[in-house]
């Protein structure tokens, strides 16, 4: 096609206006240049594909996020189990647990889940030292946790 040989300069972006993808591309020639139709529905099919192809995308990176803010759900909930048979606890309370040691430490709910399911897997004995660096150990939790009455947050 002639018009793909002229000096062009082209411009593609997604557009979504909480409708279907679609896809634009402002295409500036260097020189006048009038387009045929078949230049046009070619065009308009190529915006057409690379609309979907950055909505597939971004979908794709959303089925990603959910898939590990599940997966951290899980390993919360997990470690939610191990704090209430180990304390004796509500789940709510273990929540709470959790949630005040992540602050405490700056690291995420997850990393704290994680370290109590590691400890709770190969437990440190007490009076030995553990890795703090890794985060808590479960023997911290368990001697550190304090508990206030369901309503006193």
């Amino acid at each position: 096609m002639s018009f793909l040989k002229t000096a062009m300069k082209p411009f593609c972006r997604y557009q979504s206006l909480s409708g279907p993808a679609r896809g634009v591309i402002n295409l500036q020639n260097s020189q006048p240049h009038s387009y045929t139709r078949r230049e046009i529905r070619l065009l308009s099919t190529i915006g057409f594909f690379v609309g979907a192809e950055i909505e597939m995308a971004r979908l794709e990176e959303k089925s990603s996020q959910l898939s590990e803010e599940l997966e951290a759900r899980k390993i919360v909930e997990r470690a939610k189990g191990i704090l209430q048979r180990e304390l004796q606890v509500s789940e709510e309370e273990a929540y709470l647990t959790l949630r005040r040691q992540s602050r405490q430490i700056r690291k995420t709910m997850k990393e704290v889940a994680q370290t109590i399911i590691r400890e709770k897997a190969d437990p440190t004995p007490k009076g030995q030292s553990c890795d703090v660096g890794q985060g808590p150990a479960l023997v911290t939790i368990l001697e550190g946790a304090t508990f206030e009455p369901a309503g006193g947050m």
